[in-house]
């Protein structure tokens, strides 16, 4: 009996368990709903045993969810590198990546619970294995194969045992046995279109998940980045069943190969036109500013349309009180916690990407307020968290920067230390996200 978290799938497993029958030939999965799974959960002992006397049948009663998806990535030659929160017996990929020690031994963690869900057949083929080649060592692997997995393969790695007195020779280690995978998923003739990796020695073996996920996640980028070609492969999953472990690897994701492809699902509970404020100050101060960043930058547009938002703990009392004063005095102010390039205010230029962070930092009351501004950018360097003023165009001349940036290449994230560089928009919007 299987029923799940969240908004999982749920069903009754029952196995035959007479000799004459092929286990894998006669399963039977019954769907359950999850307030009928608690209620059985309490008497499993006594369901099990009156199926097995009654019926000769072996009862499974398991908790099962659906497979999450938190983040997505397409990479060079359109291959996709993705996080999902999933169970990793169930997860469907041509070839799953095993957590395995030295001599292939299934004694628990992922490597058990991928033994007891394939078969004995998987651990037959590694004590063969072992049996001729002998015990493995750490960044090396070998292929099996699934079993009664929904996988063609099993790539069976060997990451490293942390020890803090060798921190670097364990990422080199870890490193290796990645590229080892991904050498192998890579090959044309192996057919693999699709690998799902986990959080390689960070469980039993303790390394370290923040190192283990910036390892895995940079040697995945270095590797795709630097492979004169592809063969079959074209996804690469990062699974694991611990939420936290797979936010980790978002983070790392997001950090070393880019911005999260997955736009959340918002439902707009109301767009308010805001009437342009007619403050003749407000306006001829911003007016002022702009005309004198032009004449240093002449021929070069110094304005952006850009996006800012109003914090969780702010937007009820917008909503609420919603006048021009309001949006005036809160509009544009720094409220950010982290001022990873400077203490100014913070705009961005995609008011999709905007609202996706927010979402993960104002859990509040799920209200997210943005606003549409028009701001002078003027000349931009790149921000550093040190910053209370723009910098230092160089030191003979004694010009400041009008700006700063995420990235002076491709920005996305603008950031003024002057409120008078920002002049609301016509038009501001209250998000709630689901």
């Amino acid at each position: 009996i299987c029923s799940g978290r969240r908004a999982a799938a749920a069903s009754f497993i029952v196995a035959a368990s007479s000799s004459r029958i092929p286990m894998d030939e006669e399963m039977l999965s019954i769907p359950i709903s999850n307030s009928i799974y608690a209620v059985l959960k309490r008497r499993e002992n006594y369901l099990c045993s009156l199926l097995q006397k009654k019926f000769g049948c072996i009862c499974v009663l398991k908790s099962i969810r659906n497979p999450m998806e938190v983040y997505r990535k397409s990479l060079k030659e359109g291959v996709e590198v993705s996080v999902w929160v999933d169970d990793f017996t169930r997860h469907e990929a041509d070839a799953l990546v095993n957590a395995a020690n030295e001599y292939l031994h299934h004694f628990g963690g992922l490597a058990f619970a991928l033994l007891k869900a394939g078969g004995p057949e998987i651990e037959e083929q590694c004590k063969l294995f072992v049996e001729k080649n002998g015990p493995l060592s750490p960044g090396q692997i070998v292929v099996t194969s699934g079993g009664r997995l929904p996988c063609k393969q099993i790539i069976h790695a060997v990451g490293p045992r942390w020890s803090e007195d060798q921190k670097e020779e364990c990422c080199l280690k870890l490193e290796a046995a990645i590229i080892n995978v991904l050498k192998y998923v890579n090959a044309p003739e192996n057919n693999i279109k699709s690998v799902a990796i986990p959080a390689l020695s960070s469980g039993i073996f303790n390394f370290p998940q923040d190192w283990c996920a910036q390892v895995i996640v940079q040697t995945i980028r270095n590797f795709v980045q630097l492979a004169p070609l592809f063969g079959y492969l074209q996804e690469i999953h990062l699974v694991n069943i611990d939420e936290t472990t797979a936010d980790v690897m978002k983070r790392a994701c997001e950090d070393l190969i880019g911005i999260n492809d997955i736009v959340p699902q918002l439902d707009i509970t109301d767009s308010i036109r805001i009437e342009k404020i007619h403050n003749p100050l407000l306006e001829s101060a911003f007016q002022s500013v702009k005309r004198k960043i032009e004449g240093r930058n002449t021929g070069m547009p110094v304005c952006h349309r850009l996006y800012h938002h109003v914090p969780a703990q702010y937007s009820t009392h917008l909503y609420c009180h919603y006048n021009e004063n309001m949006v005036k005095q809160l509009a544009f102010v720094s409220f950010f916690s982290d001022q990873k390039y400077g203490a100014g205010i913070y705009f961005k230029k995609n008011p999709r990407k905007l609202v996706a962070d927010t979402r993960e930092k104002c859990e509040m009351d799920h209200l997210i307020c943005v606003f549409e501004a028009e701001v002078v950018t003027g000349l931009y360097t790149r921000g550093n968290r040190s910053y209370v003023a723009p910098p230092l165009i160089n030191t003979s001349s004694m010009k400041l920067y009008d700006s700063v940036v995420d990235d002076i290449h491709n920005p996305e994230i603008f950031v003024v230390f002057n409120k008078e560089q920002a002049l609301p928009l016509e038009k501001g919007f209250i998000f709630t996200y689901q």
